[in-house]
């Protein structure tokens, strides 16, 4: 077993001369950490460790950090889990491996690479405020997931500024939950006047003999439709402060059934669970949330704090709000 890092040679050079990383999305996506087995196929339980290598450095909390760096790093290559011949396995590679997984979690999370993030944070703030006309501050209930199918080498992601490194909340994704909550109370939370209301807000041209009510008028002066620009501006939310993230789990029970696409075996519970770990935002965390134009919305500021946090409680933002993830108060 080796360990090496998939980036061009000359790269690799430079960053020798660098200590630290301070932006988690390149650690993420440019510069993972792999343990190349000398074999061609990897088993499942191989690849979560190669996952989880890359992301118990990013764990928020203390003593949940120091018991999953436990579990990876002693339970399985001394236990010798893997399988991985003697002759090939070498420990001092998973050592230095942890060691880097130590260094990158004492600066990002605990360090001054933190402290630099969260001055990134107030300088955001700081502009946010100066371009906008009126900000509120919702805080995460349950856990939150953004940006979860983005494509990645680990199979799950999560939304982070390409150039701060920093988890944000994108504003289209703001506009699309506080628009589908002004349309699901118009509809009365029924599914299919839900679909009648925004195909005719999608198609609405502005003709004298389109069948349309004013409140749906309102709606596309807002947010816009496929025809016409909306007046409210949103901007991206970040949150007051990061302190790191959670790892949470998805246990699909039937991977022979999801998996085998030509041949799929039925579901049964002789199949063994396979484990997909993934970063979440933390409970707790706390996002601004500004706003330009925000008298177009029906010239109401409290309205628009009001559907702002009746969206986030009653439909929630990002992946699995059906689970409960995703709402904020």
């Amino acid at each position: 077993m080796e360990t090496r890092k998939v980036v061009p040679k000359e790269t690799s050079q430079i960053l020798k001369n660098f200590n630290h990383i301070d932006n988690i999305s390149l650690l993420l996506n440019k510069y993972l950490d792999f343990l190349t087995f000398n074999k061609n196929k990897l088993n499942a339980n191989e690849i979560s460790f190669i996952k989880a290598i890359n992301y118990i450095s990013f764990i928020k909390d203390d003593e949940v950090y120091n018991e999953a760096l436990k579990k990876v790093f002693e339970i399985n290559y001394r236990r010798n889990r893997f399988k991985i011949n003697s002759k090939n396995f070498e420990k001092e590679v998973v050592e230095n491996t942890k060691e880097r997984v130590e260094n990158y979690r004492n600066y990002l999370i605990k360090g001054n690479g933190n402290k630099n993030l969260n001055k990134i944070l107030e300088k955001i703030k700081e502009r946010q405020k100066n371009s906008s006309d009126c900000s509120y501050q919702l805080t995460t209930k349950s856990r939150l997931i953004i940006g979860l199918g983005i494509s990645s080498v680990l199979e799950t992601s999560i939304k982070l500024h390409h150039i701060y490194g920093i988890p944000y909340i994108p504003s289209s994704a703001i506009k699309g939950v506080l628009r589908a909550y002004r349309i699901w109370k118009l509809a009365n939370w029924d599914e299919e006047k839900y679909k009648e209301i925004e195909t005719r807000i999608d198609d609405y041209k502005g003709k004298p003999e389109e069948n349309i009510s004013e409140e749906e008028k309102k709606i596309i002066e807002i947010f816009g439709n496929q025809n016409q620009k909306g007046k409210l501006i949103i901007l991206d939310a970040y949150p007051e402060k990061f302190e790191g993230f959670d790892v949470d789990i998805m246990n699909p029970h039937y991977p022979n059934y999801y998996t085998n696409d030509k041949n799929p075996e039925p579901p049964a519970d002789w199949q063994n669970p396979t484990p997909i770990t993934f970063l979440a935002i933390p409970e707790g965390t706390t996002f601004n949330f500004y706003f330009k134009n925000a008298e177009s919305y029906d010239r109401d500021l409290e309205k628009l704090r009001i559907d702002l946090q009746e969206a986030f409680e009653k439909i929630g933002i990002g992946a699995k709000t059906s689970l409960g993830y995703g709402i904020l108060e």
